[in-house]
């Protein structure tokens, strides 16, 4: 699981979205699951953890329930109405969601600058920065910015040249996180120079129109993804939760369709080059290059 580690590790400081994620199934849960282990052991602990479960049961049951329900024409809202019906009214309200363009986010912590180790053969290295998420007028160009470095420049650099598994980058417009990743790779520091390379290669080249039109299809075709009428419920529910509205995916897609290199360019000038990154790694042995990340053993974070 080095490279799932590291791709917590490394994005949960830039987002609180990405902390929680970090603290149930990242780095951070092996802590917590060590823990939770030596409570295991005795009555006294058992009797701890049981208390902290009946304390968050009822805080959840305080609460009133959203109810999400997909169906054909109107099935969907008759069977929404009976169960609201059915359901108490007391509780507590679930809250509302922010308005489109606002952000719940805590503000980005210090960035990472680890190397998460176990025994293995090969690394997982990723590079991370905070970008505005996809309410901002930015957010097209980061998605087409994404799908160039992946397509023009970090596959060759990284899977090609370096042997590496794979090499991509991504935008995250729900967290608002850029990112750059290689998978099973044979090298570290040499990795983290192409990543920083790669930000310059995209602000010196000049790429065709053709090359920028590959780009801006291959975010489309992620966003016109089919889904499962129950999948497209629950992505809208998620939107939703976050502010943004149909309206808002809307100008995300108008913006996608209509970026331009320069405003690629811009973009990558402005949130990476002139960003501060992020870095994570899984390290496969230590008596590498690190490339000045600090080392954390997981075995010990586990309690192992």
């Amino acid at each position: 699981a080095g490279s799932h580690y590291a791709a917590m590790a490394v994005s949960a400081p830039l987002a609180q979205v990405r902390r929680f994620q970090d603290a149930i199934a990242g780095p951070t849960a092996l802590a917590f699951n060590a823990q939770l282990k030596a409570l295991a052991a005795t009555p006294e602990g058992v009797a701890q953890v049981a208390a902290e479960l009946a304390r968050i049961h009822a805080a959840i049951v305080a609460r009133r329930p959203s109810i999400l329900c997909a169906g054909s024409g109107d099935d969907g809202h008759d069977l929404a109405r009976l169960l609201a019906a059915a359901w108490p009214t007391s509780g507590t309200t679930t809250g509302a969601a922010v308005a489109p363009g606002a952000s719940s986010e805590a503000a980005p912590q210090a960035p990472a600058n680890v190397a998460l180790h176990a025994a293995g053969q090969v690394n997982h290295c990723n590079i991370a920065w905070a970008v505005p998420m996809s309410h901002d007028d930015d957010a097209g160009a980061l998605s087409v910015a994404a799908e160039l470095f992946t397509n023009q420049v970090l596959h060759t650099a990284l899977r090609e040249a370096g042997g590496a598994y794979g090499g991509s980058a991504s935008y995250a417009g729900d967290s608002g996180v850029f990112s750059m990743a290689s998978f099973r790779d044979p090298r570290l520091a040499a990795t983290y120079r192409d990543f920083d390379a790669a930000v310059d290669t995209i602000l010196a080249s000049d790429y065709t129109d053709e090359q920028v039109e590959e780009a801006i299809i291959g975010v489309i075709k992620k966003l016109d993804k089919p889904e499962a009428p129950w999948d497209a419920v629950r992505l809208g529910w998620r939107m939703y939760r976050r502010g943004t509205d149909m309206a808002t995916r809307e100008r995300f897609r108008q913006g996608v369709l209509g970026c331009t290199q320069a405003q690629v360019k811009a973009v990558v000038q402005k949130y990476l080059k002139n960003g501060t990154a992020s870095r994570a790694a899984f390290a496969g042995n230590t008596e590498q290059d690190l490339g000045g990340l600090a080392v954390v053993d997981l075995s010990v974070l586990a309690g192992a």
